[in-house]
């Protein structure tokens, strides 16, 4: 299991019967509107450059904003809608390298 944390949000990527998923879900009394825990492979990435990743999954469309934030670490805005309604925005701090490792999963794929 890697761990990838966002700060104020448990988020993961693990493996489930040899298929990897990513897993995020609020901390426990977090005032938190979202839920995802999906293989990878289910998950559609729609974009991912350096400063923004979005990916959807059924009706969830999860929007990841980054920001350089200090030496090490980025500023990481999460924007989660459902049926193209926005549900909340959320702020948190990643770090570089687990920022990088997020890049590297979710690529887009040529249809």
């Amino acid at each position: 299991m890697e761990e990838i944390p966002l700060g104020s949000l448990n988020s993961k990527i693990y493996k489930n019967n040899g298929e990897l998923y990513f897993k995020i879900s609020p901390i426990y009394g977090m005032q938190i509107g979202f839920y995802l825990n999906a293989p990878i492979s289910g998950i559609e990435v729609l974009k991912s450059t350096e400063s923004e990743i979005v990916l959807k999954k059924g009706i969830l469309k999860l929007t990841m904003l980054f920001k350089p934030y200090m030496r090490g670490l980025h500023k990481l805005t999460l924007k989660p809608s459902y049926f193209r309604l926005p549900f909340g925005v959320y702020w948190c701090e990643i770090s570089d390298k687990n920022k990088e490792k997020l890049n590297h999963v979710f690529q887009v794929k040529n249809k």
